[in-house]
């Protein structure tokens, strides 16, 4: 019941927000969101619309601080959008929501052609919903694969037992040399995103964990983290089926096992995976729950896919 009036406020709040766009016909303008407003403004909407973002949705500003857009009409926000600028070769959108008794007419896709502007001449990805996929064919973007989200209760994954190959160890992150794991996101990514990255992993009540092999050479990485509704996992990267299952499963009993009196009592977990990639449904209790159509405009290169088991998120990719 608490959750439900959550929710029944940021909706509350969102339709105040539209209640001002439509007293007068103010011309709309663009700027720039406040870290208040991505960590409060973002989260909430991006809550509203189910698409469960992590609790620490500040860490995505560390992304890149200039990435993050509203469109305001009689002073009150209509749209956002997130143009993420992770290099000078790679962007990632998300975020796109507007309010939505102002959908259809024109102010959504005025914020997106000018946040997408900010790109430049970057390759662009999205993970897009099925009915959207038409809409951003007509940007440029183009179906690449799709990212499938899945929710397990933590009891059903810890009650599973995955070996691990005898010549493999299980450790913590934070043993390993952060830029090692920059590096190794960096393999699974089109782009290198270490701020982003080191903000996920200090973040509230996270942790990592790293399977590594005979010679110290990570093989397998993964961070778990509370959202709105469930624990999220992600990324996790993996060279095999074996070893993420392994890993995931390690991630959900360190979620399971926090004693801190703080950590957000939430009794599943969600992780995102390329349909390429889809671990055992079946095996570790799994259920298909979202499903999202990666996109990209310009090329993009992603040699690693395979040991992509699950993406950070939606928002960020």
């Amino acid at each position: 019941q608490t959750g439900n009036r959550a929710l029944m406020d940021i909706m509350d709040k969102m339709e105040g927000h539209a209640t001002m766009c439509c007293q007068a016909l103010a011309r709309p303008s663009f700027r720039l969101a406040t870290y208040q407003e991505v960590a409060e403004t973002f989260y909430q909407w991006c809550c509203a619309e189910g698409w469960a973002p992590c609790d620490n949705f500040q860490a995505n500003w560390a992304a890149d601080q200039n990435g993050f857009f509203v469109l305001e009409q009689n002073g009150a926000i209509c749209c956002i959008v997130s143009v993420v600028k992770y290099s000078t070769d790679f962007a990632f959108v998300g975020c796109f929501i507007c309010v939505k008794e102002l959908r259809g007419k024109g102010l959504g896709l005025s914020l997106w052609r000018h946040a997408l502007a900010t790109a430049g001449t970057r390759s662009i990805g999205l993970d897009g919903v099925e009915i959207r996929v038409a809409d951003y064919e007509k940007s440029g973007f183009v179906v690449a694969y799709r990212n499938i989200m899945f929710h397990s209760p933590l009891t059903t994954l810890v009650s599973r037992s995955i070996p691990l190959p005898p010549d493999t160890k299980l450790g913590f992150a934070s043993d390993v040399a952060f830029e090692t794991l920059a590096n190794y996101d960096a393999l699974h990514f089109p782009a290198r995103r270490p701020e982003l990255l080191r903000a996920v992993m200090s973040g509230s009540h996270a942790y990592s964990r790293v399977l590594t092999t005979p010679d110290d050479e990570v093989c397998a990485f993964g961070v778990i983290r509370p959202a709105k509704s469930a624990w999220r996992v992600g990324p996790l990267y993996a060279r095999s089926q074996q070893l993420a299952e392994a890993l995931l499963v390690e991630l959900a009993r360190c979620a399971l096992n926090a004693s801190d009196s703080t950590v957000p009592q939430l009794s599943d977990v969600s992780i995102i995976t390329p349909e390429c990639n889809q671990l055992m449904p079946s095996g570790l209790g799994l259920i298909q729950v979202t499903t999202c159509v990666r996109m990209y405009r310009g090329s993009v290169d992603e040699p690693s896919l395979p040991c992509v088991f699950g993406i950070l998120g939606y928002e960020l990719g």
